[in-house]
């Protein structure tokens, strides 16, 4: 909710009644108060006494419902404006987004017909999303439309019974009542059961069935819960809260002044490289608001500008994300927070958790269910049962989750897994097991990605779609740490020839390039695979019109392209024809005839093999080439 405001409630309501040029007085007589009443409010040395004030102001200022809102928020002292009011946290001047949650809630709640005055709603996501800071904002934000507000904070059977006392207290139970837990949990359901248009909020769920024997049985008020679990039963429906949005994440990291709730460009316009910084710093954090949060909050610490501050977090993502206040609301850090889950997650499903850290190790967005119950289940000894099973996979996602530690899009069979899990997750490995799991994807989606050098499989290329962003991952970590293998040189000939296959030539010519340079510090030179790449190069830079480029390539692939006796037999066929072929191609395009004596020469040898049946060279450049398609 964008609406933050510097100004008190003596200057909000200045303003205002200036705006319908009122004097003092004729407010006061409207009022029904004493001129030096509204004199005292606007000179800030105190507040109305009730929220009732609050809003016969706002009516006789002729206030639509957002400045209503506004004044009213300004007026917030709660023990004077709700005479029921338990709310342990102060609201959030920082707090950002959440429109559409918070327009839904108040439509669910308040504006539609409800049968005798009941409404429960859960606020579900992953740890640090701001699920009790939406609760808390929409408690704020709602203080007119509910006669009492409480909090309940379910973490553990202790905090409860702390927030029922409390709430007792504001109930202004009697010394007795106080003093036995039980006997003050009775008095504050039998408030909530005998009084209407209430709000409780009920934070922090783990288990809907623990928590039922502490709500009111009357239905006479609006019930809102906050939980990491997917599904709260029939205890109340659910809204999945998503990471920000990108604008509302710069917003968030722009403000930098905690005591006057003032933007940093309402002081001055941003330089160009802090708005790069604060774009390229909220695409990194991924909209998480506890992430973002901690960041504003180190940024105003140190005083550093958010282009030193993505520096620092480039070097040291993990020591900034363990960053955190101890007299914040939030207490636990990202790291804190994703690591409790994470353990959790390992003690009650072993499976789940092997299942999510092949997910750190792959692109976070968009991981085909089918790489886990196709491939992996067949390699990872800890997923074997989800090959034999689909109740198996489907008890693995449900225990992640549970603990919202991924996302599950199941029209596209696809899960995701957040950036910042995926950095804290791959963080509890050293660098030596972190380059174990990455050969291991490697591996895997080479063995994966077959593209056959003789024809355009059609079918398979949205499999292969699905797998380039993941293979694209693993390969920018192994090049991270300059590691160069067989497999990664024919995985990324690999995803060239899909480029290639694809049309999709200018990401085709950067893979080939990387893949020749693996390649050359694994192989030797005369490797026919290296010859291969090289061919699937020089056709790609012809295609895009590089002759000179294209020229060299093609000599590169005729000086490697050498038989000897330790050549596969079964690779001669392809390998004269691949030679040939590209002689043919070289002297068609480039006008090189002295050429053509080896084009007859391999013609005559091609014709001598068994079980080869010669085809027409083509007119144009060479295409059939290995990994290289047409």
């Amino acid at each position: 909710m964008d609406s933050i405001y510097s100004e008190t409630f003596g200057e909000t309501l200045k303003f205002f009644r200036k705006q319908q040029a009122m004097t003092q007085k004729q407010l006061a007589a409207q009022v029904g108060v004493h001129v030096n009443t509204i004199w005292a409010w606007e000179r800030g040395d105190y507040l109305p006494d009730t929220k009732g004030i609050v809003l016969e102001l706002a009516n006789q200022l002729r206030l639509n419902d957002f400045q209503s809102r506004r004044l009213l928020e300004a007026s917030l002292t709660h023990s004077t404006l709700l005479p029921y009011w338990y709310v342990p946290y102060q609201r959030n001047p920082f707090f950002v987004g959440r429109e559409a949650i918070l327009n839904r809630l108040h439509q669910l709640f308040r504006l539609e017909p409800i049968e005798d005055r009941t409404a429960a709603l859960g606020l579900t996501g992953m740890g640090g999303i701001g699920k009790t800071q939406t609760a808390l904002e929409y408690a704020y934000h709602s203080l007119q439309d509910y006669t009492a507000i409480f909090w309940l904070n379910a973490q553990t059977n202790a905090s409860l019974i702390d927030s029922f006392k409390s709430i007792a207290k504001v109930l202004k139970a009697s010394p007795n009542v106080l003093s036995n837990h039980n006997t003050a949990i009775a008095a504050v359901l039998d408030w909530l059961n005998s009084h209407n248009d209430w709000l409780l909020i009920v934070d922090h769920i783990d288990n809907p069935e623990m928590i039922k024997p502490f709500l009111p049985a009357a239905r006479h008020g609006t019930l809102l819960y906050t939980t990491q679990l997917p599904s709260l039963g029939n205890l109340a429906s659910v809204i999945t809260l998503e990471p920000l949005s990108l604008e509302e994440s710069t917003h968030l990291l722009r403000q930098c002044n905690t005591h006057q709730l003032v933007k940093c460009q309402a002081q001055k316009s941003p330089s160009v490289e802090e708005e790069n910084a604060a774009l390229a710093l909220a695409m990194v954090l991924g909209g998480l608001p506890l992430a973002l949060d901690q960041a504003r909050t180190y940024i105003e610490q140190t005083r550093c500008s958010l282009a030193e501050f993505l520096q620092v977090f480039e070097e040291h993502p993990l020591q900034l994300l363990n960053e955190r206040d101890t007299f914040s609301d939030h207490p636990h850090s990202v790291v804190s927070t994703f690591t409790t889950a994470f353990e959790k997650l390992h003690q009650e499903q072993p499976a789940a958790a092997t299942l999510l850290t092949w997910c750190c190790f792959l692109a976070p967005d968009t991981i085909p269910e089918a790489l886990f119950t196709e491939y992996i289940a067949y390699q990872d000894p800890m997923l074997q049962g989800m090959k034999r099973e689909a109740l198996e996979f489907h008890a693995i996602l449900k225990a992640l989750l549970k603990h919202s530690l991924i996302t599950r899009h199941p029209q596209q069979k696809t899960i995701s897994v957040h950036r910042l899990v995926q950095v804290v997750l791959k963080g509890r490995f050293s660098e030596a097991q972190q380059k174990i799991w990455n050969e291991r994807c490697i591996d895997l989606l080479n063995r994966i990605f077959q593209i056959d050098p003789d024809q355009i499989q059609v079918e398979h290329w949205s499999r292969y779609e699905q797998l380039l962003p993941h293979a694209l991952q693993c390969v920018r970590q192994a090049v991270s740490w300059n590691k160069a293998s067989v497999e990664l040189g024919s995985l990324l000939a690999k995803m060239a020839a899909y480029c290639f296959q694809r049309e999709r030539f200018q990401e085709a010519e950067p893979l080939y390039k990387q893949a020749l340079s693996t390649l050359q510090q694994c192989l030797e030179p005369t490797s026919l695979d290296l010859a291969f790449v090289f061919i699937g190069l020089g056709s790609t830079q012809y295609r895009l019109h590089q002759f000179q480029a294209a020229e060299s390539s093609y000599r590169n692939a005729l000086s490697v392209m050498k038989i000897d006796e330790t050549t596969d037999p079964s690779r001669l066929p392809l390998l004269y024809q691949r030679r040939a072929l590209l002689l043919h191609g070289m002297a068609n395009n480039m006008e090189e005839e002295n050429l053509h004596h080896d084009i007859l020469q391999f013609h005559k040898q091609l014709m001598e093999l068994d079980h080869f049946h010669w085809t027409e060279f083509p007119n144009s450049a060479p295409h059939h080439v290995k990994g290289t398609g047409s």
